[in-house]
């Protein structure tokens, strides 16, 4: 039996980007920029080399569209709740990207340490708060030793993304996941949380296209309009 979140996002899957570019408008960008630039972080962070990478909460796979281009030679697996979203994304037909569906309150459907880097973009607000624990667990299973998982999430601290996050429409059951609290439970669940850093500082408007280049110097001032925890499965 299909859950309310995955029948809520099955009933967006054709529209969801239209909705969401509309939503973030105020922002400058579309929706698909911003799939863009949490890979482009995470290529930051990660340096070169090949990946197995898993999109846990993948939807209709727009940051998968990006990926073979900043990802040369990796492998991308895509795992959503809604099985209307994981249709959308097989459309779009993306050389060696795989998507599956499934419940996320069960054991995820991959063999133990299967995967290099794990990112969950905007995921957890989602999820039960009761379910967080849980849901790391099963995140941290299939990453390999020394792999690292990040968790893109919006920040409570700044009011646009407030307001943003308050008239989206697939938003509106959303609870805003504060960092301290998410670094803590992955401690406590047996990663190293080692990086946090905040993003999106500006408008990407033409006028201060310049400013976006500073960007990287302040991601450590909690205003950015998005945040990303980097954990790392040292022990076993």
């Amino acid at each position: 039996m299909e859950s309310p979140v995955s029948q809520e996002f099955d009933a967006f899957a054709d529209t969801y980007r239209r909705i969401h570019s509309e939503n973030v408008k105020i922002s400058g960008a579309d929706s698909a920029y911003f799939s863009r630039h949490k890979l482009m972080e995470i290529k930051r962070e990660e340096g070169t080399g090949t990946v197995d990478f898993l999109d846990f909460g993948c939807g209709d796979g727009m940051l998968a569209s990006f990926f073979n281009d900043i990802f040369p030679g990796s492998r991308y697996t895509g795992f959503d709740i809604s099985p209307e979203s994981i249709r959308v994304a097989c459309d779009r037909k993306l050389c060696g990207c795989h998507f599956v569906t499934g419940n996320p309150s069960d054991e995820l459907p991959f063999q133990e340490a299967s995967f290099d880097v794990v990112l969950v973009s905007c995921v957890f607000h989602h999820i039960p708060v009761t379910c967080w624990a849980e849901t790391i667990g099963r995140l941290k299973r299939v990453l390999r030793k020394g792999g690292r998982l990040y968790i893109f999430e919006h920040n409570p601290l700044n009011p646009v993304t407030r307001h943003i996050v308050s008239t989206c429409v697939f938003d509106r059951n959303a609870v805003l996941v504060w960092p301290r609290r998410m670094i803590r439970l992955l401690k406590e669940n047996g990663l190293e949380a080692d990086r946090e850093r905040y993003v999106l500082f500006f408008p990407r408007l033409r006028l201060l296209n310049r400013l976006l280049a500073f960007e990287p110097w302040l991601a450590w001032l909690p205003l950015g309009a998005q945040y990303y925890i980097r954990a790392d499965r040292i022990h076993d």
